[in-house]
């Protein structure tokens, strides 16, 4: 894509609006030091959860393109769902219903 064109797409991608519906939950990131292959045991290098889940990933990722998103979903009142509560604060403004 000629360099023109990327601008071009990138104007066009910031005058659009987005609304996501869908789940807002944890990703579990676990890491290995070989990719799993069925009936084989590995031990886990490294486990980590992360605010995520489809939804949420693509509402992140279209805010950061700088279009305008409005995410609708649900959000757990446990730990987890503040951790998703606060990085939403902190990709951009948020309200909340309840």
């Amino acid at each position: 894509m000629a360099p023109d064109s990327v601008t071009t797409v990138i104007r066009r991608i910031h005058d659009l609006r987005f609304v996501v519906f869908g789940a807002y939950v944890a990703d579990c990131i676990v890491a290995t030091s070989h990719l799993p292959a069925w009936g084989v045991e590995y031990e886990a290098d490294s486990v980590r959860m992360s605010p995520g889940g489809k939804a949420l990933n693509q509402a992140v990722a279209l805010a950061r393109l700088g279009t305008h998103v409005t995410a609708v979903g649900t959000v757990g009142s446990d730990a987890l769902g503040q951790d998703i509560l606060s990085m939403l604060a902190r990709e951009g403004r948020m309200s909340r219903a309840s």
